[in-house]
């Protein structure tokens, strides 16, 4: 049987490497009762007992705070002590992905995004998502209603986000439109500021040789030396990589490693679907030659963003080179604020811990 989310964070706390928190402390409080109240629905909802118990909406919890306060954490450990098969836990960008994706393989039927909720809510009664983050406008003018039919259908909202709801979608185009999508949501989920202004990623990263500046000779021959490592014996192949119905150039690529420029991945037409389908196949990525990314490259910074957050999200070994050191590798102001965040996952992503951590090991 599983822990209950108060009492796994109390057993975490035993780590020497864990860091007791006052913030996280009160969210994980706020969780376990929200985890309480879910174990109970789940259970009127089995058999004959679902027609004495109608379904109703549970108020879920919006987390904010700064980078690696610990928010994915806590909706981490909230997600895998429930103790029942109902529940999904994704990116928000794979989250609108996959709305998207449905509303259009439902053209012409009536009211689709009641469908999708219907069918969510069917076979859900928790939904997870880390980084809650709106810059596309097509989601914008969307997640009004995604919210009102979701909630409406009895779906416990569990979020994470840098910022506070009032906050989303600050500066975005016809944001008065999306308004009511926040007044939804607030309605919906007890927001709660996790943020004792530490970056604990920081504190507990041991750096490992995966990220190499500048581009050089030195830097490439570090990179295969690495392709070369964690390929081993397997067999080595420089064929393209079909990755939703096309073909992506590869510098090299085993069962388990895939090597890819730069260029190929964020300076080229790209989606956070064909990362995920990347990340779902190759446990090791290594990604070539980064160079200094202008403000003005505006698309090849989200996808740069995009990328490293399916990475993460995936437990991807990710080996770089880079002209330059991360938390300088943008130069924008634009995206200054989520580059952060990246920034921030960059940095864990370096370290001992996280790399044997990664899925590759399961291997």
């Amino acid at each position: 049987m599983s822990l209950s989310p108060i009492r796994q964070y109390h057993q975490d706390l035993i780590d020497p490497e864990f860091h007791e928190d006052p913030y996280q402390a009160a969210a994980i409080k706020v969780l376990d009762k929200i985890y309480r109240k879910l174990i109970k629905q789940a259970r009127q909802q089995t058999g004959w007992l679902r027609f004495f118990y109608p379904r109703k909406s549970i108020h879920g919890c919006y987390l904010w705070g700064d980078v690696g306060t610990g928010k994915t954490y806590l909706m981490n450990t909230f997600f895998q002590c429930l103790p029942f098969t109902e529940k999904v836990r994704l990116h928000f960008h794979e989250f609108m992905h996959c709305i998207h994706t449905e509303l259009n393989a439902l053209k012409g039927e009536k009211n689709p995004l009641r469908l999708v909720a219907k069918r969510w809510a069917k076979q859900n009664l928790v939904l997870c998502f880390d980084e809650f983050f709106v810059k596309d406008i097509a989601d914008a003018m969307l997640l009004r209603n995604v919210l009102d039919y979701f909630f409406a259908e009895g779906i416990c909202l569990i979020a994470t986000s840098n910022v506070p709801p009032k906050d989303l979608y600050k500066k975005g185009l016809l944001r008065q439109r999306f308004l009511p999508a926040i007044k939804i949501l607030q309605q919906h989920v007890r927001v709660i500021q996790v943020d004792n202004h530490i970056d604990y990623r920081l504190q507990q990263i041991k750096p490992a040789n995966v990220y190499f500046i500048p581009l050089d000779k030195h830097a490439e021959q570090q990179m295969m030396h690495s392709f070369h490592y964690y390929v081993g014996d397997d067999i080595i192949s420089t064929d393209d990589l079909e990755i939703n119905h096309r073909c992506l150039k590869v510098i090299r690529r085993a069962s388990q490693v895939v090597w890819f420029s730069f260029k190929m991945l964020c300076e080229t037409a790209r989606n956070s679907d064909d990362y995920l389908q990347i990340a779902q196949q190759f446990p090791i990525i290594m990604l070539s030659k980064i160079p200094l990314i202008a403000a003005a490259k505006r698309d090849i910074i989200v996808r740069f963003i995009n990328l490293i957050d399916v990475l993460y999200d995936h437990h991807v070994l990710l080996v770089i080179s880079a002209a330059i050191e991360i938390e300088r590798l943008y130069t924008g102001k634009e995206w200054a604020f989520e580059f952060k965040r990246t920034c921030s996952r960059l940095q864990e992503m370096q370290s001992e811990q996280y790399i044997n951590d990664c899925r590759w090991r399961e291997n």
